[in-house]
């Protein structure tokens, strides 16, 4: 709770957000974890592992992130990188391995919904997307409600930051409280 009230301090994001009930059923459909590639090798090895990477990706001020409520739409033409909107669509995608629940740089997702980011990055890889017929079939978060990740994040993010190297029991509580908004924003209460 204390991570979530530094947060609303500090952030130019709004105080509370909107009702998202409607949304919930899309939102967790289109997560689908981390993306995980290996190709087999032998040899010698390097691990990579970077230090608060989340929110370096939570802070990024190219990242956008939806403000209030998005809204249910049916779209009709084909896609294009160019005229995705920010957003999760229902879609099928072709082009997957069979057996195969991803490709190098790409994840399919059983259910069907994926991001604009997603469907971005298919295209990069030639695949070919095909919009679902049922409606609606995108959720689009409108650009006057999408914040960056610099304006929401990155004043809470730098000074916990601070604090957590710092050491001693406030660098402890500044760790708690980095890894727990995430838990507090994406809880329902």
């Amino acid at each position: 709770m204390a991570s979530l009230r530094f947060f609303q301090d500090v952030t130019l994001s709004p105080r509370k957000a909107e009702d998202l009930t409607q949304e919930d059923y899309w939102i967790n459909s289109a997560y689908m974890g981390g993306l995980v590639w290996v190709k087999p090798y032998e040899g010698i090895t390097t691990e990579l592992d970077f230090n608060e990477f989340y929110l370096k990706i939570l802070a990024y001020g190219g990242a956008s992130w939806p403000v209030r409520a998005g809204e249910f739409k049916t779209i009709m033409h084909n896609l294009n990188y160019y005229n995705l909107k920010y957003g999760i669509y229902q879609a099928f995608i072709k082009g997957q391995p069979a057996n195969q629940k991803c490709i190098k740089g790409f994840r399919f997702n059983s259910a069907g919904y994926y991001t604009h980011y997603d469907l971005k990055l298919a295209i990069e890889l030639d695949l070919h997307i095909e919009l679902s017929s049922e409606s609606p079939n995108a959720l689009i978060y409108d650009k006057a409600y999408l914040m960056s990740g610099y304006n929401s994040f990155y004043q809470w993010a730098s000074y916990l930051t601070k604090i957590k190297q710092e050491g001693r029991q406030a660098g402890k509580v500044a760790k708690h409280m980095l890894v727990s908004l995430w838990g507090r924003l994406y809880s329902d209460g």
